[in-house]
């Protein structure tokens, strides 16, 4: 009570958030808001220092990696939103950019529109074919008034990546003619994610005897899919912005890395595998930073604060814990240096008490001064004892996946293949830690995984996949780290026989299957349940059908969900404090060498796996054995344009509730039949190409298929 008594003072002294700082240009200003909101036309150019002094200018420096200037422009777009052919985010409609004055002009580099002009396979044929780079020129700006002031530039972005190498800013006191390092403010903020950026430059303009001509410069460089800017400004530099550091994947530092500490290292955690004894698991904490003027000193009383709330069916709501952790040291000004910030749960009683749901993990920042924006100094996630999605119950289930709304089974957003050619065995999978294994009696019941079939699949129809078990014995190096195959002990094995690859999960659409029988590889004996206190990697492994070596184009693609980010976790390993690791492959090559990776695929996905556990105080739900939607479900035509029609076949053909969704599980349109006597139509015109979903139920009979809508 007294830590959230505190953390509740602590926001009412900081509660004055985007308080005003002094404006001095742009956006929200009587000095340059029509150029701050993009409300006039560009000038542009091939050359430098050619820049127009009362306008933005867009500079096109150049295109195909090798044409100088070219035509790779920034424009002003009233739209708000891409016009490429693939700038769509695979799940959503083009909706404008969310930003206060968008409805006047938004500055766009439509990277995906300049290669294809909007024609779908018409690749490298625009007015500036990728890879490209373009430089948007403020106009020129007085900041005489400000000499020897730490300044900001704010301003609302949103972009989405393929491979973009530089998305910046810098600026300028001499008219153009040098800059200031550039801000890559790829690492502020994520894709498909709008909202306010904030760049500093504290010391710009210190010492300068002239500032009557200073500029901008947003420049972009690289390929696919766009990047957006809208309301820019110029202010002075608030003295305190306390904030959660953004992930940086780039750096070498694991903590730096993440966001935030994932409670419990797991996104589904079995309740069959807690003790209350054992927290080893179990930390929070996150990255901090100061982006103000002014150093946060330890007087000031800066903390991280954690709560947690438990939602029983996201109905009934109760604080269940609450904690701190004081940043004891300086936190210095302009994000000089960031403090990681960690602490052990004081204890998990709280999952004993409340058992199966939904966890809501809140984490904010408080400090005695009054801080600037309280946008970034927040975050919030769920983590979940036990699945419950549309009357499916998973009691045991292990996963750091999350879960598809609507199929509730195992989340598939992306997919991976190994970049090497000379593969002959590929396999990924995550690593899990049993406290109560041999007290419990805990066996892997079954294991989901998503896989993806390949636009230009030319593969076999059958494919025969294997899920490994590995037992993990830090033995070698003594480091709390998987990094020698000596470490690993193959404890079980199952395979899985998925058939219609091509057909029943035509190409560029995600698959699922389910492994539900182990046995020792060695004995042929089913599997031993699992050992207190053991840690164990499952993967799903591939290795080549028809041809030598495994082929992007003739094998499946490992399904993955890139959402969370475990990086911070890791980073707390130790020799006495073994993290599992989030993300491991193993591969041999064609000499049969065979390598070990914890790092291959960064830190931002983790593999499409589920685990289904057994045991003493715990039991499964029933679980089907199918890999593929059921043939309860009819979908013609698939793929289609236009419309679809869906029937259920169920034995009850009476109140049949129908819903179409896109693959993240969102919602689009909803159907009832109080009497299935013709099958119910989608239009589904306006629908973006892609993959979705139709799930079909009664009061007692429930059933899910795919189609694909065609461009």
């Amino acid at each position: 009570m007294k830590t959230s008594i505190l953390c509740n003072l602590l926001l009412l002294l900081s509660m004055y958030s985007l308080r005003a700082q002094t404006k001095i240009w742009g956006a929200g200003t009587n000095n340059g808001a029509a150029e701050g909101e993009f409300q006039t036309p560009f000038i542009t150019t091939g050359t430098n220092n050619n820049y127009a002094p009362n306008a933005w200018t867009a500079l096109s420096i150049y295109d195909t990696d090798s044409i100088s200037p070219g035509n790779a422009y920034w424009t002003r777009n009233t739209l708000g939103y891409s016009q490429g052919a693939y700038a769509a985010h695979p799940w959503q409609t083009p909706a404008p950019l969310p930003s206060p004055s968008q409805t006047n002009g938004v500055a766009i580099f439509d990277s995906d529109l300049l290669d294809n002009n909007a024609v779908t396979g018409a690749l490298g044929t625009g007015t500036s074919p990728s890879r490209h780079k373009g430089a948007l020129i403020s106009p020129r700006i007085d900041l005489s008034a400000y000499q020897d002031s730490s300044l900001m530039v704010q301003f609302f972005s949103s972009y989405r990546s393929y491979d973009i190498d530089e998305l910046s800013i810098a600026m300028s006191t001499d008219d153009g003619t040098t800059w200031t390092p550039s801000i890559n403010y790829l690492t502020l903020q994520a894709p498909f994610n709008p909202g306010w950026i904030r760049t500093y430059f504290p010391s710009l303009t210190n010492g300068s005897n002239n500032l009557t001509n200073c500029r901008l410069k947003f420049t972009f460089e690289g390929e696919y899919y766009f990047a957006m800017i809208d309301d820019v400004s110029i202010e002075v530099a608030a003295d305190y912005d306390f904030a959660i550091a953004r992930p940086n994947p780039s750096s070498p530092q694991l903590e730096e890395q993440g966001d935030y500490i994932k409670i419990g290292n797991n996104q589904y955690f079995a309740p069959i595998n807690l003790s209350v004894d054992d927290i080893q698991q179990w930390y929070f904490g996150l990255r901090v930073v100061n982006h103000g003027s002014k150093d946060l000193l330890p007087s000031d009383s800066a903390m991280i604060c954690l709560r947690i709330d438990f939602y029983n069916n996201h109905t009934n709501v109760a604080n269940v814990y609450n904690d701190t952790i004081l940043v004891t040291d300086t936190l210095l000004a302009h994000a000089q240096n960031s403090i990681f910030g960690t602490k052990n749960l004081k204890n998990i009683n709280f999952f004993m008490l409340y058992g199966q749901g939904t966890y809501r993990i809140t984490y904010t920042l408080q400090h005695r001064q009054v801080d600037a924006y309280n946008d970034n100094d927040s975050a919030r996630y769920y983590l979940n004892n036990a699945a419950h999605l549309y009357q499916h119950t998973y009691i045991n289930y292990l996963s750091k996946a999350r879960l598809s709304n609507s199929t509730a089974k195992v989340l598939t957003t992306s997919a991976i293949f190994p970049a090497r050619k000379d593969l002959t065995s590929y396999e990924y999978g995550s690593m899990y830690y049993f406290p109560r294994g041999n007290t419990n009696q805990i066996r892997i019941d079954s294991i989901d995984f998503g896989y993806f079939v390949p636009w230009d699949y030319t593969g076999d129809s059958i494919m025969n996949l294997t899920a490994e078990i590995y037992q993990f014995r830090d033995t070698v190096y003594n480091n709390g780290i998987l990094d020698h195959l000596n470490e690993l002990q193959h404890v079980g094995t199952g395979m899985i026989r998925l058939t219609g690859i091509g057909t029943i999960v035509p190409p560029g659409s995600y698959g699922f299957g389910r492994v539900i029988s182990f046995v020792n590889p060695i004995s042929g004996i089913t599997m031993n349940n699992l050992t207190n206190n053991g840690y164990y990697l499952v993967t799903i492994k591939q290795e080549p059908v028809s041809s030598t070596t495994l082929d992007s184009t003739q094998h499946l693609w490992f399904g993955v969900d890139a959402y969370s980010n475990f990086a911070q976790n890791m980073a707390l390993t130790n020799v006495s404090n073994v993290i599992p690791h989030s993300f491991v492959t193993i591969a041999i090559d064609s000499n049969q060498n065979k390598v070990i990776n914890t790092q291959e695929h960064g830190s931002h996905t983790v593999p499409s796996i589920g685990l289904h556990l057994g045991g003493r105080s715990g039991y499964c739900s029933t679980i089907e054995t199918t890999a593929y939607p059921s043939t309860l479900l009819n979908i013609s035509p698939n793929p289609a344009q236009e419309f679809i029609n869906v029937r259920a076949n169920f034995k009850n053909q009476t109140s049949i509730q129908y819903l179409l969704t896109d693959f993240s599980g969102r919602i689009l349109q909803t159907k009832t039949q109080n009497t299935a006597s013709a099958p119910q139509e989608f239009n589904i015109k306006e629908l973006p190409a892609g993959i979705y979903w139709i799930y079909a139920k009664n009061k007692s009979e429930k059933t899910t298929a795919s189609f694909i809508k065609a461009k």
